[in-house]
């Protein structure tokens, strides 16, 4: 490849701070779309399942603040991960929430107080957007207990009675890990959970097709920086935008190259946020460089490499 200028007044893009891009991906839009679903129709809770790193917790931020009641008034968004614990106490539990969330606790918080302070502080989110419902988010939910899962009965429980807003608690994780969780849930002795949390599962893909990728590098056509400035694509590669080029274009190509790592590493889908770095790198550093017309093929191939969609280390014990 005959290495070109490129122009490195362009460091501050957005492209080239790609950790911070944001774009609803058609699996996002769906997942905004079921959600919008649990809200409406006064869903207690659900599970959102998808493979590690399909960019699950990004969608959740995307998302944040795009669910609205059938009022149109936005509903806020609660986001807890779950920590992996020693103790399994609902003590604990309640600790490791107020904690997250940082409501202020005493060096030895007793329960009761802690309880308090959460619940309240989930009613005021409520309260804040002049709602009735809030979303309580609690995202790497394979790492729960059945026990710790309960605990979120205890929070519906009082969220409702005492302060008459209504939560969607969403537990979203790992499919393989939070599936087995689930399967134990499911028996009778945990009835209570299921019918309250479990009987609504949505699945999260990352991107699956030609379709997806195209959609996605249209923000990158769309979207200008400044916001009456040049496109994404008009900034990196002036003269091939003047000449016709767009970067959805590439859509098939870039599927293509991707399916080669798909097959052989067994992957489900490109991940949201591996392939906001790839594509984004493409388009900051390569395409610039390189050009547009030959070995393009290549060049997916060393931006897809450098966001590591693989495990080095894997491939190393391998």
């Amino acid at each position: 490849m005959t290495k070109i200028n490129w122009n490195f007044d362009l460091l501050d893009h957005p492209v080239n701070n790609w950790a911070d891009i944001r774009i609803e991906t058609p699996s996002i839009h769906k997942l905004r779309e079921d959600i919008m679903q649990f809200v409406w129709t006064y869903a207690p809770g659900a599970a959102v399942v998808g493979f590690s790193r399909a960019g699950k917790s990004t969608a959740l931020e995307i998302i944040g603040n795009k669910v609205t009641t059938r009022k149109g008034k936005k509903v806020p968004f609660v986001y807890y991960s779950a920590l992996k614990q020693d103790g399994q106490t609902i003590r604990a539990m309640y600790e490791s929430i107020c904690d997250f969330l940082f409501l202020p606790m005493n060096k030895r918080p007793d329960l009761k107080t802690m309880k308090k302070q959460l619940i309240t502080y989930i009613a005021e989110k409520a309260f804040e957007y002049s709602t009735q419902q809030v979303i309580l988010v609690v995202d790497e939910a394979q790492r729960l207990s059945i026990r710790q899962i309960d605990v979120f009965s205890d929070i519906h429980d009082h969220v409702k009675i005492f302060y008459k807003v209504h939560p969607v608690i969403i537990f979203v994780g790992n499919l393989e890990q939070l599936t087995k969780l689930l399967e134990r849930i499911v028996k009778g002795e945990n009835e209570h959970l299921e019918g309250r949390f479990f009987k609504r599962l949505t699945v999260f893909r990352g991107l699956d097709g030609v379709a997806d990728i195209k959609y996605c590098l249209n923000h990158y056509d769309r979207l200008r920086y400044p916001l009456d400035g040049p496109t994404y694509t008009q900034a990196f590669l002036k003269n091939e935008w003047d000449s016709g080029f767009r970067y959805s274009s590439l859509a098939p190509l870039i599927w293509s190259v991707f399916r080669e790592y798909q097959k052989y590493n067994n992957l489900d889908s490109w991940g949201t946020e591996n392939f906001i770095g790839s594509v984004s790198v493409l388009l900051s550093d390569y395409l610039p460089r390189y050009g547009i017309e030959e070995n393009v093929d290549e060049m997916v191939k060393n931006s897809i490499n450098a966001c590591r969609l693989t495990s080095s280390v894997v491939n190393f014990v391998q």
